[in-house]
């Protein structure tokens, strides 16, 4: 990944930090392949054959730390030319500094891009937030699973906060696991992420079916549209099925009876 900056004027970037700011991204990259066992976005079948890398912007932001685009992009830098393929592009506010996990959260979203459409906030925040723990090497907060599609209906309208489900599904998932507190650590209930991304991309195809979208490209309000919420669940029931280690706690068995339930019901 290129780190593109400038030292001066009103997007200025200490120099000092872009080789701290490639480290933080290339820990995270194998964190994500090597811990979680993800393919990288440029081998999955929505990128390969026409990004060729991801390029990283530091700039001002009005608002927010950073972002991550889904668009494959051809760049025509007016200092470096035009650079080789397209690329997807990671933008990170240009006040970061370490050890903040910025750079890591947003190419997570890169690596979600790569195996779904779906952007819904509550995974694709909600995930990304809880696999900073791990990333940072600590125990992160969790919460109760949700006990009623009416908490369940809750909990798939929030974004950032939905991490405390996130971590507490991932601990379930795997109960007999003893957590390595140290930065870019395998967490407890890995192989629960690699299930739902996995999963998720599967939905998605009867989405795509059902509504009429181009299978290689959702508009960007279908991406977010709430209507992918029962598609979701039965994505996420599935990975359970899949990933979660048996016999499984009372808990995660009632969450698993509830999303049966919340596949039918409104969002």
């Amino acid at each position: 990944m290129n780190v593109y900056f400038t030292r001066y004027g009103r997007d200025a970037f200490d120099a000092y930090k872009v080789s701290l700011l490639q480290a933080q991204l290339a820990a995270a990259a194998l964190f994500f392949e090597q811990e979680l066992g993800l393919q990288s976005p440029l081998k999955m079948p929505r990128y390969q054959g026409q990004v060729r890398r991801i390029d990283v912007h530091v700039l001002r932001l009005a608002r927010g730390n950073g972002s991550a685009g889904d668009a494959a992009i051809q760049y025509r830098y007016r200092k470096f030319g035009e650079q080789e393929g397209r690329a997807l592009t990671l933008t990170i506010g240009a006040h970061w500094a370490p050890p903040n996990l910025t750079p890591a959260h947003e190419l997570f979203h890169a690596y979600q891009y790569g195996y779904t459409f779906f952007k819904n906030s509550w995974f694709l925040e909600g995930l990304a937030r809880s696999l900073e723990n791990a990333m940072e090497g600590v125990s992160g907060a969790e919460t109760a699973l949700p006990r009623n599609v009416s908490e369940w209906q809750l909990l798939v309208r929030e974004s950032y906060g939905a991490h405390l489900m996130w971590s507490r599904l991932m601990r379930l998932c795997e109960p007999a696991c003893k957590p390595v507190l140290k930065p870019f650590a395998k967490p407890c209930g890995a192989p629960l992420v690699k299930a739902t991304l996995e999963a998720l991309g599967e939905v998605q195809a009867t989405v795509t079916k059902v509504r009429g979208l181009n299978p290689a490209d959702w508009p960007e309000d279908e991406q977010r549209n709430v209507a992918n919420i029962p598609y979701m669940t039965q994505g996420l029931r599935s990975a359970i099925a899949r990933a979660c280690a048996a016999p499984r706690s009372e808990e995660l068995q009632e969450f698993e009876r509830l999303l049966v339930q919340a596949t039918e019901a409104p969002a």
